[in-house]
């Protein structure tokens, strides 16, 4: 059967079995001490085993924590844009009543940084674009679409002044820069 590098602390065992037992505790690091390296080529095999089960244990958590807040910040970014209104004309009222942009610039500053932040995390974390919600009513894109609407339908509508380099783009696929339906900069 070849030679043995494991050995059974209780006694004889199918040889399979403890193979694929003792490399799955020495890759969670638990180390129980019923089976039992015999050669010096077992022993080097389980403390890379051990070192490659402890790293892939960490890179996972470490990884997987910071992307789970970061898709609930975006849950969260998204029942706010939400809350705004069911459609871009309610959205521009709720964030502009009567036109003035004086009591809602802490909203809007607010609502543009948790932005900013969701779109780094996109970036930085690829994965969150596999998290989708089950409801329009409580997914990101279609409330961002509509605050984009609302932003865009009134700064076209405002006579005040508007901010220098605005450019809102709702695009499923721009080709290229220069046939980008967007404009650049704003006078």
């Amino acid at each position: 059967m070849g030679h043995r590098w494991l050995d059974h602390i209780s006694g004889p065992g199918s040889f399979r079995v403890e193979r694929l037992y003792a490399a799955g505790y020495t890759l969670t690091t638990l180390g129980v001490g019923d089976i039992v390296p015999t050669t010096a080529l077992g022993r080097v095999l389980i403390v890379v085993c051990s070192a490659s089960g402890l790293l892939t244990l960490t890179l996972a958590i470490t990884y997987l924590v910071p992307v789970l807040n970061a898709v609930t910040a975006r849950r969260v970014l998204a029942a706010t844009l939400n809350a705004l209104g069911g459609d871009p004309e309610q959205v521009r009222q709720r964030l502009w009543p009567g036109g003035d942009l004086k009591g809602t610039r802490a909203t809007v500053e607010g609502l543009a940084s948790d932005i900013r932040f969701v779109t780094q995390a996109h970036y930085s974390y690829p994965v969150m674009h596999f998290f989708h919600w089950p409801t329009p009513a409580t997914a990101f894109a279609p409330a961002f679409a509509r605050l984009a609407l609302a932003v865009e339908t009134h700064l076209n509508a405002s006579t005040a002044p508007r901010p220098h380099r605005t450019c809102i783009c709702i695009c499923s696929r721009v080709p290229s820069r220069s046939t980008s339906p967007c404009r650049s900069s704003r006078s």
